[in-house]
């Protein structure tokens, strides 16, 4: 083989190698989504999803809840529709246990208000939301009085007690993000009440 048919095999096989090398480097041309089956990304004009604390986003309140004639309103919160009665609350570090109970039957506790846990308060610690202003807002002695039906017995301020009621540590874990105002009549002489102070 003369040297000048042998350089031009040898310039041959480096160009097929080059070629190899290149095609190697070179991407698919179609689009990541379109490839892996994933959603596109949003454009501008799209609205985004509603937080999971905002009222948009259809927040689960576990009954059914109206600002209509609800003195909660005001401070974000909605009242209820149906009576929402609770056993004695037991607090320890933070979390509380508490049972739903029929409002004809004795109970402590009675819902006046709902909200939505605040976006910087998203917790089922009871200590920490007690503290949040919002929800010192809402869950006030003077929104429960105004709160109670028409003819509701007038019991004194003073013998009311309110408190926080935060979703349970489980419900928290499910997506709960709402929590209620709770009230209670506090006497010595009572183990609690029948009937509800706020709606019916």
């Amino acid at each position: 083989m003369s040297a000048r048919k042998a350089a031009v095999l040898t310039a041959v096989g480096v160009l097929a190698v080059v070629a190899v090398v290149a095609a190697g480097f070179v991407t698919p041309t179609r689009p990541w989504a379109e490839e892996t089956g994933s959603p596109t990304v949003e454009t501008a004009d799209q609205a985004p999803p509603a937080p999971v604390d905002s009222p948009r986003a259809g927040s689960d309140y576990g009954v059914e809840t109206t600002t209509d004639d609800c003195p909660a309103t005001a401070d974000g919160g909605r009242c209820v529709v149906e009576p929402e009665c609770w056993s004695g609350m037991v607090v320890i570090v933070g979390q509380v246990t508490i049972e739903r109970q029929p409002c004809e039957d004795l109970h402590r506790w009675e819902t006046f208000a709902v909200a939505p846990l605040p976006g910087d308060a998203l917790t089922s610690n009871q200590k920490t939301l007690a503290a949040h202003p919002a929800v010192q807002k809402l869950c006030r002695a003077d929104v429960m009085l105004a709160t109670r039906r028409a003819n509701a017995p007038k019991i004194p301020a003073a013998e009311w007690s309110v408190d926080v009621l935060p979703p349970s540590e489980a419900a928290f874990a499910d997506g709960s993000r709402v929590y209620r105002c709770v009230a209670a009549v506090i006497s010595p002489d009572t183990d609690g009440s029948t009937g509800s102070a706020f709606t019916g």
